[in-house]
């Protein structure tokens, strides 16, 4: 979708860090990786306390991991074709809507197959991060760029299981922890649309 002459441009981490796209890319992936990682950590608990069961609970787990493997294998095919901010804001609406929907709809049918859509936004979320950046500032800046926003990501990661794991203790259940993870959700999917390529960077940066 880009060429040769964006994905060539060289950015110091002081010069993407003055840009949108910088912080629309970080803070959006903050907020959904925080919000994935507290979902996918508390699911057992959460979905052991619907079925009544830790077994069953278990193999969600497993559908879970399974949608995510496929998933990947499923949008490499044509992730290439399409661009990577819409693809990645498209996820993120899949994801929130799923996670809204396993909370209110307790059919266990459904339960299953929204479980396994959840897994397939998992994979691709982590996919999407690295591609994303990749065709925002370039493949030349990749490593830059991707090393700053990385550490803010997985701070995000390290803070959602925490956040879920305290909302529960204070409500008393996982709906209102997983409707608000779902609510972040939507709000990365907002800010990731100001993602757009930047212009050149400054000679000096």
């Amino acid at each position: 979708l880009l060429d040769d002459s964006v994905q060539l441009r060289t950015w110091s981490r002081a010069a993407a860090a003055r840009t949108l796209p910088f912080w629309s890319i970080l803070v959006s992936f903050f907020l959904v990786l925080a919000a994935q990682t507290g979902v996918l950590l508390h699911q057992l608990s959460f979905l052991e306390d619907r079925f009544g069961s830790r077994q069953v609970a278990s193999l969600t787990l497993t559908v879970t991991a399974f949608g995510s493997i496929v998933a990947r294998l499923v949008v490499g095919q044509f992730a290439d074709r399409l661009s990577k901010r819409d693809l990645s804001v498209a996820l993120f609406a899949i994801k929130a809507a799923s996670v809204f929907c396993v909370v209110f709809i307790e059919n266990t049918v459904v339960t299953w197959i929204l479980v396994l859509v959840i897994g397939f936004t998992i994979g691709n979320v982590y996919m999407m991060q690295a591609l994303l950046v990749s065709e925002t500032f370039g493949f030349t800046s990749f490593a830059t760029v991707m090393g700053l926003i990385s550490v803010a990501t997985q701070t995000g990661r390290g803070l959602g299981p925490f956040g879920v794991g305290w909302l529960e203790q204070q409500t008393g259940s996982y709906n209102a922890p997983f409707e608000i993870t779902a609510t972040i959700t939507v709000a990365a999917a907002a800010l990731l649309l100001f993602a757009r390529t930047p212009s050149a960077p400054p000679a000096q940066g």
